[in-house]
C-alpha cells in the first residue's frame, strides 16, 4: 500500500474522495486491524482507533490514559497550581491533539464560496488562513481544562505545549506501525 494512501487519514476516519476506481483504498477496518497487528503500545493503538476510526471507547480510554500521564506529570514536576481536576486538561488535549479544531466559517475546508455581481468564486478563508483548523484562545483552552484564565496564562499555558508532545509521539508511533502493516 502506498504512502500516499496513508496521508488520506483524517480525524473520524478516511478521506477517500480523490481516490478513483480502480486503485487501491484504505478504510476504517483496514486501519483497525492493523492496528491490532504486534508492535503497537495500547495508547499509540486507543490515538488511532479514536482519530481514524471515530471510536468512542478508545476515546474513552485515551481520555483515561492521558488523565493518568496528567497527574503523573503534576505530581512529578509538582504542578498543582489551579488544576482542580486532570479530567478537563485530558479533553482540552483530545480537542487538540486528538481531533482538531474545525473552523466554523469553511467548517474545516479551508475555502469559502463568495458571490460577486452573480459570479461564484472561491477563496481563501480568512477566518483560518486556509487550514480548516482554528486555535482555540487562551480564555477558551482554560474553560475547557476547568483551569481560571490567569492560572492558564501563568501556569498551563506551556504545560499544554509539554503535555501536547505526548500526543504527537503517540501519533507518530501509529503513523510508523500504520507503515510497516500498509507496505
Amino acid at each position: 500500500m502506498s504512502t500516499s494512501l496513508l496521508n488520506k487519514l483524517v480525524p473520524h476516519g478516511v478521506s477517500l474522495d480523490s481516490v478513483g476506481a480502480g486503485r487501491q483504498q484504505i478504510t476504517r477496518s483496514d486501519v483497525a486491524a492493523a492496528l491490532g497487528f504486534k508492535g503497537l503500545s495500547k495508547p499509540a493503538s486507543y490515538f488511532g482507533l479514536a482519530k481514524y476510526c471515530d471510536d468512542n471507547a478508545a476515546a474513552s480510554k485515551l481520555t483515561e490514559y492521558l488523565e493518568s500521564y496528567i497527574e503523573h506529570c503534576a505530581s512529578r514536576e509538582n504542578w498543582s497550581q489551579g488544576l482542580k481536576s486532570a479530567n478537563g486538561l485530558a479533553q482540552l488535549m483530545m480537542l487538540e491533539g486528538v481531533y482538531g479544531v474545525t473552523c466554523k466559517k469553511c467548517k474545516g475546508v479551508g475555502s469559502v464560496i463568495t458571490s460577486r455581481n452573480y459570479a461564484f468564486s472561491t477563496e481563501e478563508c480568512g477566518r483560518c488562513r486556509g487550514t480548516g483548523a482554528m486555535v482555540l484562545s487562551g480564555r477558551q483552552r482554560a474553560s475547557i481544562a476547568e483551569i481560571s484564565p490567569s492560572s492558564w496564562e501563568r501556569h498551563w499555558k506551556s504545560r499544554l505545549d509539554f503535555l501536547l508532545q505526548h500526543i504527537y509521539e503517540l501519533e507518530d508511533q501509529l503513523h510508523t506501525h500504520l507503515k510497516r502493516q500498509f507496505n
